[in-house]
């Protein structure tokens, strides 16, 4: 069985360990190569810098030498002969728009054996997302791919904006143009760890937050958001 991500589950920049996408995306890799029955888990990078830097902090998480030696690092310009020549079970991405358009279309143009392509929501803001719907819809999204929700309001948000698209096309340019992924609820988990308690003093140096500070915890996020009171908006 042969895992396949085009997604490194990591983010290398400043802001990488305070974002909620990198610690969910980050503990899923640890999750999966912990747990994980797969036989080959191949990540492919996008240069050998990210490639580097993900082989080193994959050694930094996983300590089991078994584990490590089912993990393969490649580069991207690989990914077209690999999935022409390989027999994957499944690509799965940390995010359902970014990469998955693109990797569902080399899929239909040189996959031999035909494997599903799932991704995970996160933010689902007004503004671009109706575009990676049309993309997704284009690119030929297949009845078993998935989109993984993590809330109701997610799937709900998600199947709004396909049918959206959907019907834009079909009135437009005619046709029976179909896109019937699987969505699945599944909510973020969270990893008992973090309920540990830790050095104040040490937490805001981590965090760069002042002695002075008032500090007030949000299990989720805090947005500002500018309303168009002429339209509808929906919560994600």
């Amino acid at each position: 069985m042969r895992f396949g991500s085009v997604d490194m589950f990591m983010e290398f920049g400043e802001w990488g360990s305070r974002m909620g996408r990198p610690i969910a995306n980050e503990s899923f890799l640890k999750a999966l190569l912990t747990h994980g029955g797969y036989e080959t888990y191949e990540f492919f990078c996008p240069d050998m810098y990210h490639l580097e830097r993900f082989s080193k902090r994959v050694r930094e998480v996983i300590h089991d030498e078994q584990m490590l030696s089912r993990v393969k690092a490649s580069l991207q310009i690989a990914l077209a002969e690999s999935i022409r020549s390989s027999q994957y079970d499944v690509f799965h991405l940390g995010d359902f728009t970014h990469f998955m358009p693109y990797l569902i279309g080399i899929r239909n143009n040189y996959a031999k054996y035909p494997f599903p392509v799932t991704g995970v929501t996160h933010s689902l803001d007004n503004v671009h997302m109706n575009l990676r719907y049309m993309e997704l819809v284009l690119a030929g999204l297949a009845p078993f791919d998935g989109i993984i929700c993590t809330s109701r309001a997610a799937k709900e948000k998600v199947n709004k904006g396909l049918t959206w698209v959907l019907e834009q096309l079909r009135e437009k340019f005619g046709g029976s143009i179909t896109a019937e992924p699987q969505m699945e609820i599944i909510p973020l988990g969270m990893d008992d760890a973090l309920f540990e308690e830790y050095d104040k003093v040490s937490a805001r140096s981590y965090f760069n937050i002042p002695e002075n500070m008032i500090v007030a915890l949000s299990v989720g996020r805090i947005q500002i958001l500018i309303l168009d009171l002429n339209h509808d908006f929906d919560w994600a």
